[in-house]
């Protein structure tokens, strides 16, 4: 019998859960079949559907950024870094807002990991890829700043603390770190 991607996809999974499958009919055959006001009624019937698992996708993601959490208040970082990523991930195709924000608190949780286990071209890597796509977050900023400081780039970090400055100029941990950034050249000689 002929079956499509999906159709393959919930055979496998039902049979790998040791679950009994019942066939139905394929969606795509049926669609190949129908008419355009038929095929209209039934996309239309099927939106609930798509927004329920979009849903239920986002849970995931949010459950599994709180597992990260959790793992990185206890200082367990490669164990927050793979939650992060797989919630990351696991959203890599939805475009909704609350999607967009979650991944890129999933981003900036990963390069805060990657500051503690001292990999700051990770970090760099992450906060350009949140800074590229838009982003005006002063986490990414500060946080890249923090990595640029650690390899002695100090014109690159003084330039992200003085961004990040203006995203969050109510933050006393900017003026500290800029004055910090600014005397460390000095202390190299």
């Amino acid at each position: 019998e002929n079956r499509c991607l999906c159709c393959t996809a919930a055979l496998l999974h039902f049979c790998a859960g040791g679950l009994a499958y019942t066939p139905t009919p394929c969606p795509l055959s049926q669609a190949q079949t129908m008419d355009p006001e038929q095929l209209a009624s039934a996309a239309t019937a099927a939106g609930p559907q798509a927004a329920a698992h979009s849903e239920y996708l986002l849970a995931g993601a949010r459950q599994l950024k709180e597992q990260g959490n959790s793992h990185h208040r206890q200082g367990k970082y490669t164990e927050a870094i793979q939650c992060y990523e797989r919630a990351f991930n696991n959203l890599e195709a939805h475009t909704t807002p609350d999607a967009v924000a979650l991944r890129r608190a999933c981003q900036l949780n990963t390069a805060s990991c990657f500051l503690k286990l001292d990999q700051p071209d990770r970090v760099i890597d992450i906060c350009s890829a949140v800074i590229a796509s838009g982003a005006e977050s002063m986490k990414a900023f500060y946080r890249r700043a923090v990595a640029y400081e650690k390899k002695n780039q100090f014109n690159e970090a003084l330039a992200d603390l003085r961004q990040a400055a203006v995203l969050a100029p109510e933050d006393p941990t900017i003026p500290r770190a800029i004055a910090r950034v600014q005397v460390r050249p000095l202390q190299l000689y």
